[in-house]
């Protein structure tokens, strides 16, 4: 069965020269460079990690790196799935949590995005505080299949014609990135001071966050605890 990737290769086999694509951002691609830049986006995702039948969703507005992008990954076996970059954050995660990815590909306009989508799910919780006595601590689990803590980086489109990846880790969140953009949506008092990152949330058999355990090793050797 033909893929893009072989009428591609095809096309730039009989008429390298040809131009295969153009867009907004002054990019031009014959065949031949395209067929190329498909390759070296397949090396990239192949470095960092993303193997065969890994689903990995594209945030990306229209440009030729997000044809090389999508190139690259069928090129390397994974399953590319174009996600409407329009969309709202509520329904952009939705599709991420159904989708289950190994990792997520975005351009520079939609890095943060992905990142911040990048939240499955999240606890919050009282921390002690030396000035205030305590203080509103968020405990989150990334979105992401192979998104442990410290797990590795995905390529991301950047640049103009974006033909070779950057790193881009949705994984690793940046706590000061999180905090920041929750106080751009949460009275400050509701707004948490940090972010600590888990594998998951322990739960009881009812599905109920066990906030205690959370808790625990932030007050242990102290007096008392917060709710």
């Amino acid at each position: 069965m033909l893929s893009l990737v072989h009428v591609l290769e095809w096309r730039a086999a009989v008429n390298p020269e040809a131009i295969a694509l153009t867009d907004q951002q002054d990019a031009e691609l014959s065949y031949a460079a395209l067929a190329a830049a498909a390759e070296r986006s397949a090396a990239g995702f192949a470095a960092a990690g993303i193997a065969p039948g890994d689903v990995v969703p594209i945030i990306a507005r229209n440009q030729a790196g997000w044809v090389t992008a999508m190139l690259g990954l069928i090129r390397a076996g994974a399953l590319p799935a174009a996600v409407n970059w329009r969309l709202a954050a509520p329904e952009v995660t939705a599709l991420l949590r159904l989708a289950g990815p190994a990792a997520v590909v975005a351009d520079a306009g939609c890095a943060a995005l992905a990142r911040h989508l990048a939240v499955a799910d999240v606890a919050v919780i009282g921390i002690p505080d030396e000035r205030w006595g305590e203080t509103v601590h968020a405990v989150v689990v990334p979105a992401f299949a192979n998104a442990a803590p410290g797990a590795g980086p995905a390529p991301a489109i950047d640049g103009p014609a974006a033909l070779d990846p950057a790193a881009l880790d949705p994984a690793a969140l940046d706590p000061a990135e999180l905090v920041s953009w929750a106080r751009e949506r949460l009275a400050g008092f509701k707004c948490p001071t940090g972010v600590t990152v888990v594998s998951e949330l322990p739960r009881n058999a009812t599905g109920k966050v066990l906030r205690a355990a959370l808790r625990e090793p932030f007050w242990a050797g102290r007096d008392r605890l917060v709710s």
